[in-house]
């Protein structure tokens, strides 16, 4: 190569240098926002679906089971999370007042997740980004799109060291609704019964972080209002903090799982939280002012309730029988206690408001008879959890005519049943 083709081609690539940086930047962009992409909870949820439909395998960590009756916080340093003004003569008190709590053995514990990283994506990881296993709130199967309602568990890319914070202790809620009566009382407080035991017991755990996920913003005030905590104790990675890693994050271990199971501990969670919310209100069930039939009807709902079609007819029916007709949203909540734990005999659909029989005393309550599609649902597993003597009358089918979907859909009676002969076997179903 002579020297004017050297020089030629030195400056060549002199002016191609500016190219390759840019190259390199370019390059650099593209893998941030891939990962960007990769991480992203609305893509994380549709591959995470993907997986879950097409029986993907999901390598999950299994969490520790703690006895709720222990302290948690005890078994750190509690000079790290505990008032240095309370004596220690309180914090036994507080644990004795723990180890107390009217709780069967089998059911009394909690979920601890070692190690855990909380981003904003829902659920709780490891620091590989794996997900711990049972801590995503899930119903059914799991063979369905549906029974992940809340977010699928997924493998994450665990954020770098720099953008997380430590907390010694927190605890996670996977399920907040305070505006639907029947999930309020079923996973809702499946998710947060640990506080409501230690808020009625004044358990300093109470002082530990509470953290949730975004989409649950909504409740929090409703939250801080129930268990009379600060708003700074609650912390929403990615809106109101960031990243956290968390050496012992505590999660509720399920009560009730919708379409699965229901545990008997959960009715004393309910109990708990009614107790909590009305206080010196609650009055003990009244046996000298029994009632003895009722009939809970759904005739007053809003139109975009479910109705059944022929039950307006069924109450007149039922009203000559001597049946008491009950619309529970015309209640408070003390008065629908009140007259659930005075009846001998309950006539009603699946419906929330049959929920509400969790936090009641039903030592009075003969027996249920309920109106469904089918022999077993989640009312059935309800009743067999809390001892009450059912009957279940399938005798409702859906609407096709029906414009609604879902669990909204109206029902009717069965092609080869009458609202007469339905009032009849309803009769015939407690004692004359």
């Amino acid at each position: 190569m002579d020297p004017s083709e050297f020089k030629t081609y030195f400056f060549g690539l002199l002016l191609l240098r500016p190219l390759f940086v840019a190259f390199r930047q370019l390059q650099s962009i593209f893998q941030w926002l891939v990962e960007k992409i990769a991480n992203h909870p609305r893509v994380l949820n549709q591959i995470a679906k993907f997986h879950h439909l097409t029986n993907h395998k999901i390598l999950f960590l299994l969490p520790e089971i703690v006895d709720l009756r222990q302290d948690p916080i005890g078994f750190v340093d509690t000079s790290k999370s505990v008032d240095p003004q309370v004596s220690s003569s309180t914090l036994r008190e507080s644990k004795k007042t723990l180890s107390e709590l009217p709780i069967h053995q089998k059911d009394a514990s909690i979920l601890l997740c070692k190690d855990a990283l909380v981003t904003n994506i829902y659920g709780v990881h490891d620091l590989n980004g794996n997900p711990y296993h049972n801590v995503v709130v899930s119903r059914g199967n799991l063979r369905k799109s549906t029974d992940y309602p809340k977010g699928y568990p997924v493998k994450i890319i665990p954020p770098l060291a720099n953008e997380v914070a430590f907390l010694p202790d927190a605890y996670y809620i996977n399920f907040l609704n305070f505006r639907h009566f029947g999930h309020l009382l079923t996973e809702c407080i499946s998710s947060i019964y640990p506080l409501l035991f230690w808020k009625s017991c004044k358990s300093m755990n109470l002082q530990m972080p509470i953290i949730l996920h975004e989409q649950f913003y909504i409740y929090v005030d409703q939250l801080i209002d129930l268990l009379e905590i600060p708003k700074d104790n609650i912390l929403i990675p990615g809106l109101t903090c960031g990243y956290l890693f968390v050496k012992n994050l505590y999660v509720s271990s399920p009560t009730i799982v919708n379409r699965r199971f229901t545990s008997s501990l959960h009715a004393r969670a309910v109990k708990t939280y009614v107790s909590l919310l009305l206080g010196s209100d609650i009055q003990e069930p009244r046996n000298d002012e029994r009632i003895k039939k009722i009939y809970v009807s759904r005739t007053k709902l809003g139109p975009s309730q479910r109705h059944l079609k022929e039950e307006m007819i069924l109450e007149k029916l039922l009203e000559r029988l001597g049946w008491i007709i009950v619309h529970p949203q015309e209640l408070s909540l003390k008065a629908q206690l009140d007259v659930y734990q005075r009846v001998d005999y309950l006539c009603t659909q699946a419906g929330s408001a049959v929920h509400l029989l969790f936090g009641a005393d039903v030592k009075g309550l003969k027996k249920i008879i309920l109106l469904a599609s089918y022999p077993m649902n989640n009312y059935t597993a309800q009743f067999e959890s809390q001892g009450i003597d059912y009957q279940v009358i399938t005798c409702l089918k859906e609407d096709v005519n029906c414009y609604k979907t879902g669990v909204f859909r109206n029902r009717v009676l069965k092609d080869d049943l009458s609202p007469e002969q339905l009032a009849c076997a309803i009769q015939n179903s407690i004692p004359s």
